[in-house]
């Protein structure tokens, strides 16, 4: 019998579902840093999630001057409608703390946009989990963060989770997300992201995970400053951890 024109909406329907469908989406930001380290931390996320089929997709938000891998070339979405940081300090590179300077400034604008990208991929549903592209997942990272997500966690009455330190690997209700995007574009000139991040921009609870799911791999950061030796000694407690080393921060 021929298919009628009803039967083959529904078949594209149901495929789209599929696509769409995955209550987790991934959502990771990717800029220009000397070192890569996108390619290592995707492959090892892609590995893990095909041992949790239908739980994940995943979008790298890229900027201009990102290249991805051919093998990732799928999962891009390059950031078309980037919005620049602003102001002197953005031309000498002077540090202008206490207040973020400039490439931190642009970081929190990077992140702005790229949560705005996956939010409209996402079709409105489920979980967006904002990742930097320098965070490995530990041994069965995917399952149990599906597992907290899915199974335990109230999505109506959650702010954020988070799954290791600062603002490495955080999970919003997708419907929650944009939210913080607008706190974090009104006070980007006052604070950094992670600061935002723990501010009042919603009334549900924050979770965080007891133990790292993510290691932090990146030696290379895309904010020049913090590359000095002192800052790295200074602040090695926020960037180094072990996995399934308790969360303290």
């Amino acid at each position: 019998m021929p298919v009628t024109s009803s039967e083959l909406l529904i078949k594209f329907l149901m495929v789209n579902t599929v696509i769409w469908a995955a209550p987790i989406q991934l959502c990771m930001l990717s800029s220009y840093r000397e070192v890569s380290y996108v390619q290592d931390t995707a492959t090892a996320i892609l590995q893990q999630i095909d041992d949790v089929p239908g739980k994940y997709s995943l979008k790298i938000v890229t900027t201009d001057d990102v290249a991805l891998p051919e093998s990732l070339q799928s999962y891009a979405i390059q950031m078309t409608d980037r919005l620049y940081a602003t102001g002197s300090d953005c031309e000498t590179g002077e540090d202008t703390d206490p207040l973020p300077p400039c490439k931190v400034r642009q970081q929190s604008l990077d992140v702005v946009v790229g949560l705005r990208r996956c939010q409209a991929a996402s079709g409105g549903g489920g979980w967006i989990v904002l990742m930097e592209d320098d965070f490995k997942p530990c041994p069965n990272a995917m399952r149990e963060m599906a597992s907290v997500l899915l199974g335990q966690l109230d999505q109506p009455g959650t702010k954020f989770a988070r799954f290791t330190q600062g603002g490495g690997v955080v999970a919003f209700p997708a419907d929650k997300v944009l939210l913080y995007a607008e706190s974090l574009m009104s006070q980007v000139e006052y604070k950094p992201c992670d600061w935002v991040l723990t501010g009042q921009w919603d009334s549900g609870q924050d979770y965080v995970h007891p133990v790292f799911l993510f290691k932090h791999i990146g030696g290379v950061s895309t904010i020049q400053y913090r590359n000095k030796e002192d800052y790295r000694r200074a602040y090695s407690w926020l960037r180094d951890n072990e996995c399934s080393d308790t969360v303290k921060i």
